[in-house]
């Protein structure tokens, strides 16, 4: 399994045709994300609300160093994770590899989703405001609609829609 994933192959022995490099979408974004903590971490307040309730108010609060890094240290995190299962570290016997070009655009949405969640959660309290649910609201509409759009390009896969084996084979 790890001579195919580094020859390019994946797990149904064909070809990868997604390259190192055109990940970069997603890297920037990671990279923003970290410059944007580093930038805003000596001007936070001492108490940064980081969770909030269902009616937008906030029901914890962080340091400015755990409200700076903490999301970026997840959102990187769960970019590797998301590169070990789509690249084929992890194989699914009843399901396809998705498309890697669709794969590489739904991550660069997922990052690109928490990248502006982090951003309001930091810079809104920079300027001294707080974040209200409707911009939480309009944030995630966005996102859905977004993501609504590529769900016409999926096939059966190991990640989206009914994945039990009859359904992925018929």
């Amino acid at each position: 399994m790890a001579d195919d994933f580094s020859s390019g192959l994946n797990p149904g022995g064909t070809q990868e045709s997604a390259s190192f490099w055109e990940e970069w979408p997603c890297w920037v974004l990671l990279l923003g994300v970290w410059a944007f903590s580093l930038w805003a971490w000596p001007r936070l307040p001492s108490q940064v609300p980081v969770h909030w309730n269902f009616s937008g108010n906030p029901d914890r609060w962080a340091a400015p160093r755990e409200a700076a890094f903490l999301f970026p240290a997840l959102l990187t995190g769960i970019y590797g994770i998301m590169l070990l299962f789509f690249k084929g570290r992890f194989d699914f016997r009843a399901a396809r590899l998705m498309d890697p070009a669709l794969a590489r655009r739904i991550r660069l949405l997922a990052i690109a989703l928490f990248a502006v969640l982090h951003g309001l959660m930091l810079g809104i309290p920079l300027r001294g405001g707080t974040l209200g649910i409707r911009t939480i609201d309009v944030v995630l509409a966005t996102f859905f609609m977004l993501l609504g759009n590529l769900m016409p390009l999926l096939e059966p896969n190991a990640w989206m829609g009914i994945r039990l084996p009859p359904t992925l084979e018929d």
